[in-house]
């Protein structure tokens, strides 16, 4: 499975990127948390993922709460995925969970809804509880890339868009009906007013 092509816009923000500062931030999680096990490796994923997307995710300590009712404190990498459709850039929030046997242990991967903002129902690749799935997770190994999977992940995004705004007291659409209206959107030749803006991310 080949990635998707990196984009000069990707280029340039990891040029601006504060690579001292995010290594800092990484050696603190790993050192608060204590658990672990292949920080070197760990570290090399962490901080690609946050260079390539240019100050646009960063890293924070967090308690992750499982469906078993269990709860971890994890490394979480937060913030905005970019993604491109018809040459209009859109943002998703997205919470990217590390593991403590990362990178042998694959990552967790979320999208946020909040306000008005919903997943759209029965969707291909993004659960009801915003958990995001995809081959190339669920056929992770050390060899992967945090990169990687969010450029197919993004690539995806950009068909199949992962939030919908929904007006108050309305239902959520499925993501059949997202894709029907995305349809006669492209046969009026207008564009798209179902994903995520770009000026909604100030909100965050």
């Amino acid at each position: 499975m080949e990635p998707p092509t990196t984009t000069a816009a990707a280029a340039a923000a990891a040029m601006a990127f504060d690579e001292a500062k995010a290594a800092k931030q990484v050696d603190a999680i790993f050192g608060e948390i204590g658990q672990y096990q292949d920080q070197g490796r760990a570290k090399v994923l962490i901080m690609d993922v946050l260079s390539q997307t240019g100050g646009k995710l960063n890293p924070f300590r967090a308690t992750y709460y499982g469906n078993d009712g269990t709860s971890t404190e994890m490394l979480v990498i937060r913030g905005i995925m970019t993604t491109t459709y018809k040459r209009q850039t859109f943002n998703t929030p997205i919470d990217l969970w590390i593991p403590h046997n990362f990178p042998h242990e694959g990552p967790l991967l979320f999208v946020v809804p909040f306000d008005d903002l919903k997943i759209p129902g029965k969707h291909k690749h993004v659960g009801s509880d915003g958990r995001v799935y995809h081959q190339y997770i669920s056929d992770w190994n050390a060899e992967c890339s945090l990169a990687v999977l969010l450029m197919f992940v993004s690539s995806i995004c950009g068909k199949m868009p992962p939030l919908v705004r929904v007006a108050p007291g309305q239902p959520t659409p499925t993501l059949a009906d997202v894709m029907a209206a995305m349809k006669r959107q492209r046969q009026q030749q207008q564009q798209p007013c179902l994903l995520y803006t770009s000026d909604a991310a100030d909100d965050l």
